[in-house]
């Protein structure tokens, strides 16, 4: 007898298939639509699993997840079903089920004693990244890893890092290196910066390219003309791919006599034309060329016969004396009758295939590389190993890895295809049921580690495999998604396991109105399946809800480019909304560039949002002004930076004044020219100068002296940053401003800071999204909101496109076609050469990328669309009058009977440019502003005795030479750089690096121009000493319990006295307290001295650790080190 859950469960149109996959002996693919309940039916499957009697252990079943946020809700939700499962039963359906399913688990639980709930990190419920790492830090050095290596926060620096040592291979000692590197460089022009961002681009994708190209780099010659003849047989095999499709779309669409008239009229045109001209190849056709790449040249002939450079049809009047047909009476009935042709053709629909099959045509890349080319590529095969290589060597200095370098390790470690290493078998003998969600995101890589992970499964084991996902949903194409993977595993099964077909069609989502409208929308975007561009076709749903008369789509249109008036019919759309009883609405945008006019008009409207990586706060002009700032402290010949600090909102200058102070001055900086014009200037900039240099000039004055945030900080304030932020949104520009300093404060070292990283760091700030749970509007993209749902949507911009990404050094694609796999690989064009050219090989890959990318697109509306549970309004800019939606916009997608539900809007006349210009609403203090009182200081209350002058200890040096306090300033500048860091990223080579700093940071502190040689390599000796120290190493080591330049005020038997401990960490019970001494000491370095040292300090050191021991308790001991001696003293500061 059935369940009351299953019977309940039959409501649901597709029950028979939600039933049947979860039968845990048998392993299936399914396709689950968007509100389809993918999650439930996925956890239950788990369940299912975990009550099974073939489970011995919980961690035999696997599940699988590509964000960890989804790992979280499944892992959250099978444990809220555990423990409900000992309640009362629920009343809905589905949640009986899964109910009925966790008491099962329960009880097997109970039967083997495992204690899931006690402890449930026996749940193997993973990310994809998560258990890469478990495997790879299983063996690291199976992995290749060594020790395990913690995840870097920000992998930029690291990949940047590689990207220059692979740039000095120009100076290798290999003349092949050096060679290689130099042919990349001249193919860019020579420009360093282009190709080292270039290298980062790829070394992000090396996961993808890196197996692709192996060890090329090792292969000989006569190795790499093998590999040549492969790729190009490939490109061969792509082109006859290509030209049998554009062959049959001819045959298919063009009327056989039209064609046959046309090859005809062709062949004579090219019969009356000398050998070299471009119709030659036409001279002996007699009918449509073949789909053999030797039969390229004909075609390319019958592009230029037909075609216009701008690939329409060509005009009749174009026959001429040019194309073989002159005007004279022995060719004139030839020629009328081609124009007649031609005039026929353009006149009927077949005309638009003929010209895009001949469009495509002249697309095609030619069959083989030429020299140039393959040189390049043969350069990259050498280059792009050797940048890996170095970011490895980077990896293992700092000690942390990116994803892709744990994804990497992980299938090392399960081994080759066919060769699986012990963990492999192991692990495939250990898990016995593997489970994967949102497999249409899984990438070529991914799907490699999956088949390794299963290669040591046999038919008897009685192992499952359960895949769900929707290959409608497949959206991340930028991060090497395979779509073509799913729909491969539905036809033919995953790697040896076969999967069974199931199709879910229910939408537990959204309203019927809304579920009717996407299945006749959809049909129409989501047509057919196609291997090669990864179309999918659209699946219909059922709606599994009631109807309801407030349900449905929207549709909303203002003028052609109006972003303005979109933006305010947004606002109009979203405050008829929040009168509602809509809990959350979503406005989603495709590109953060959409919501530039959209973003102001929210907050001007004063609608609370929360935002997610939408809002750059680099676009906010309170951290524009901030960065600006930061770029003169920095710069102080920066003079866009200073100009800015000076036109800003504390100081307002006009721009007359700032003409004044400048012309003429290009030699000059401008603080130099500020000092020496100041009086040439207006009163009203006067009296802002009056109250602003004073706080300009102490800045200046402290440069390299202090942190730059603090820095910052301090002359913001000063300035009147605060109250010249006005009172609209005060308190989120507060919030902006506290970013930013934090952000100066996690890239600056040492006061300084590398302005580019500053510039990427500040290119992926976002403002801080609002807690509140009052907030009902969330703002985010498309991709931001994958897998969420909310009871109104709004899709704004659906008239924009998004521009396509940059070349890259190195282009790939694999085409898959059923058994087959080929690889096309091309070099990126040399600068010089025409880039969007027709015809060269690197352009075919990006067009045929761009194929992929637009089917994506596609797939983007239906995810955006089928977020919606009640309503979906859809706000678009029309085209201009007569004109077509934007290419590659989500508007031209819609088919005509959804696009003609918009209305039509006149595009209105272009206003007056004075009329159009936005005023400046800039917020500026006025000249006279001045800073407001300080507080009344509070009141400090103390039992012990408060001394006359507090001051901050300073460090204490030999003094026989008057530079040797600075020389010990900027090494203990660098030795808690390096405490801060760990000693293992210092390298020989790394402290090389630092001259440029060492040199900046001895002339701040004074030193002779004279002198900076000597005092430079002094600090580096010093840094170079203490690093190849076992002491040096054991102070220096990084410990979570460590502290660099320690501060701390104390006030033990008397006043308050301020301290600062060069470096404490905690090693054991005890805890440490070093102090650094630069001693000036040449030659032999006496005993006698070492106590001296040691006697002077001791007082010291006793004070430090009386006041470390009343914090913490712990036992403490101290000692000296002398960097350039490469000496450890220990100091009794007991007593």
């Amino acid at each position: 007898m059935k369940s009351n859950a299953r019977l309940q469960l039959q409501i649901a149109p597709d029950a028979d298939e939600r039933a049947k996959v979860l039968d845990a002996t048998r392993s299936f693919i399914v396709q689950a639509p968007a509100g389809s309940g993918k999650t439930e039916l996925l956890m239950q499957r788990y369940l299912t699993l975990l009550a099974h009697e073939s489970v011995t252990t919980p961690e035999s079943v696997l599940a699988i997840t590509f964000t960890r946020k989804a790992a979280a809700e499944m892992r959250n939700r099978v444990l809220k079903a555990l423990e409900s499962a000992n309640g009362p039963a629920p009343e809905s359906a589905h949640a009986l089920l899964s109910w009925e399913l966790a008491r099962k688990v329960m009880a097997r639980d109970r039967a083997m004693g495992w204690n899931i709930l006690q402890n449930p990190e026996q749940l193997e419920i993973r990310t994809v990244d998560s258990f890469c790492e478990k495997i790879a830090n299983r063996t690291p050095l199976l992995a290749g890893l060594g020790r395990s290596p913690a995840i870097a926060e920000d992998f930029e620096p690291l990949y940047s890092e590689a990207a220059q040592r692979t740039l000095l291979m120009l100076g290798d000692e290999k003349a092949e290196t050096r060679e290689a590197m130099s042919q990349v460089l001249a193919d860019q022009d020579n420009s360093f910066d282009r190709v080292q961002g270039l290298i980062v681009e790829l070394l992000k994708r090396r996961e993808q390219w890196g197996r692709l190209i192996g060890g090329a780099y090792q292969r000989s010659e006569e190795e790499l003309n093998a590999t040549r003849q492969e790729l190009e047989r490939a490109l061969r095999d792509a082109i006859a791919h290509e030209l049998e499709g554009i062959r049959q779309q001819l045959l298919e669409g063009v009327p056989a006599h039209v064609l046959q008239e046309l090859l005809d009229t062709a062949r004579y045109g090219a019969g009356n034309l000398e050998p070299e001209h471009a119709l030659n190849p036409l001279r002996d056709v007699n009918q449509l060329p073949g789909a053999s790449p030797d039969d390229l040249p004909q075609w390319l002939a019958l592009v230029h016969f037909c075609l216009s450079k701008d690939r329409d049809l060509r005009k009749p009047g174009g026959y001429n004396v040019n194309m073989g047909f002159p005007a004279d009476s022995m060719h004139r009935e030839r020629k009328d009758a081609c124009h007649r042709l031609i005039e026929a053709i353009g006149n009927n629909d077949y005309a638009g295939t003929l010209c895009a099959a001949l469009s495509r045509v002249a697309k095609l890349p030619p069959p083989r590389y030429d020299d140039d080319q393959w040189n390049t590529l043969k350069a990259l095969f050498r280059v792009l190993p050797l940048a890996v290589g170095h970011l490895r060597t980077v990896f293992a200095e700092r000690g942390e890895v990116d994803f892709s370098e744990i994804a990497l390790a992980a299938k090392a470690a399960l081994g080759e295809e066919g060769h699986p290493t012990d963990l492999a078998l192991h692990l495939g003998y250990k898990i016995q049921h593997l489970l994967v969600d949102e497999f249409q995101d899984t990438s070529l890589s991914q799907a490699v580690l999956l088949e390794r992970l299963i290669q040591a499964w046999s038919p008897e084991m009685g192992a499952t495999m359960f895949v769900v996902g929707d290959p409608m949903q497949s959206i991340y194409g930028f991060r090497q998604a395979e779509v073509t993977l799913f729909t491969r595993s539905w036809n033919s099964g995953f790697a040896q396991m076969p999967l069974e077909q199931a199709r879910l069609t229910a939408n537990f989502r959204s309203r019927p109105e809304l579920v009717t409208w996407f299945n006749q929308t959809f049909e129409h975007v989501l047509v057919a399946d196609n291997e090669v561009t990864g179309a999918v076709k659209y699946a219909p749903s059922e709606a599994a809800r009631e109807p309801s008369q407030n349900a449905g789509p929207g549709f909303h249109s203002v003028a052609s480019k109006a972003f303005e008036e979109e933006a305010a019919r947004v606002i109009e759309v979203l405050q008829q909304e929040l009168k509602g009883d809509a809990k959350s609405i979503a406005l989603l945008v495709r590109s953060r560039s959409h919501m530039a006019h959209i973003a102001p008009a929210l907050r001007e409207a004063g609608i609370a949002f929360r935002s997610k990586e939408i809002d750059v706060l680099g676009e906010r002009q309170t951290v524009r002004d901030l960065h600006a700032m930061t770029k003169a402290l920095v710069n102080l010949a920066d003079r866009t930076a200073w100009l800015t600090v000076l036109r800003g909102p504390w100081s307002g200058l006009q721009l007359e004044d700032l003409w004044t102070l400048c012309k003429d001055g290009e030699r000059k900086t401008v603080w130099e020219l500020l000092r020496e014009r100041r009086g040439m200037l207006s009163d009203r900039a006067q009296k802002v100068l009056a109250r602003t240099m004073p706080a300009l000039d102490a800045a200046v004055t402290q440069r390299g002296r202090t942190s730059l945030r603090a820095l910052v900080e301090s002359l913001w304030v000063s300035l009147g940053g605060p109250a010249a932020l006005g009172r609209t949104e005060r308190k989120a520009k507060l919030r902006d401003v506290e970013a930013y300093l934090d952000l100066l404060q996690r890239v600056e070292s040492c006061g300084e800071v590398d302005e580019k990283r500053l510039e990427q760091e500040i290119s992926r700030l976002y403002t801080r999204p609002d807690a509140s749970s009052e907030i009902r509007v969330e703002v985010m993209t498309i991709h931001g909101a994958k897998g969420l749902e909310f009871d109104v949507v709004i899709l704004p911009g659906l008239n924009r496109w998004i521009r396509s990404e940059g070349g890259q050094l190195l282009n790939w694609r694999e085409r898959i076609i059923g058994e087959e796999r080929d690889l096309l690989l091309a070099p990126m064009d040399a600068v010089g050469t025409d880039r969007k050219k027709e015809g060269s090989i690197a352009n075919y890959l990006a067009m045929l990328g761009g194929e992929c990318s637009a089917e994506e697109t596609k797939r983007l509306l239906y995810v955006a669309a089928t977020r919606a549970k009640e309503r979906l309004h859809l706000v678009t800019t029309m085209p201009a009058e007569n004109k077509e939606p934007e290419r590659g916009s989500l508007l031209s997608l819609l088919p005509a009977e959804v696009f003609g539900r918009f209305l039509k809007v006149p595009t209105p006349e272009a206003e007056d440019e004075e009329e159009q210009r936005t005023p400046n609403l800039s917020h500026r203090l006025v000249p006279d502003w001045q800073l407001p009182a300080a507080p009344e200081p509070l009141k400090f209350e103390t039992r012990y005795p408060v001394a006359a002058d507090v001051r901050e200890r300073e460090h204490t040096f030999e003094r026989v030479q008057f530079d040797l306090p600075r020389i010990g300033t900027v090494t203990h500048r660098f030795l808690q750089q390096i405490g801060d860091e760990g000693p293992g990223g210092w390298t020989e080579e790394r402290i090389a690096k630092t001259a440029p700093r060492i040199r900046a940071l001895l002339l701040q502190q004074g030193i002779r121009s004279s002198e900076l040689a000597k005092w430079e390599e002094t600090v580096t000796r010093a840094l170079r000493n203490t690093l190849a120290h076992d002491k040096g190493q054991w102070i220096l080591k990084q410990r979570e319990s460590a502290s660099n330049e320690y501060g701390l005020t104390s006030a033990l038997d008397g006043p308050r006295r301020s301290i600062k401990v060069d470096r404490t960490f905690v090693e054991g019970e005890v805890r440490w307290l070093i102090d650094y001494k630069t001693s000036d000491q040449e030659g032999t370095v006496t005993e006698k001295y070492l106590q001296e040292q040691v006697d002077k300090y001791r007082d010291d050191l006793a004070h430090y650790a009386r006041v470390l021991r009343a914090m913490d308790g712990r036992e403490v001991k101290g000692g000296l080190y002398f960097p350039l001696l490469q000496i450890w003293r220990e100091v009794d500061v007991q007593s």
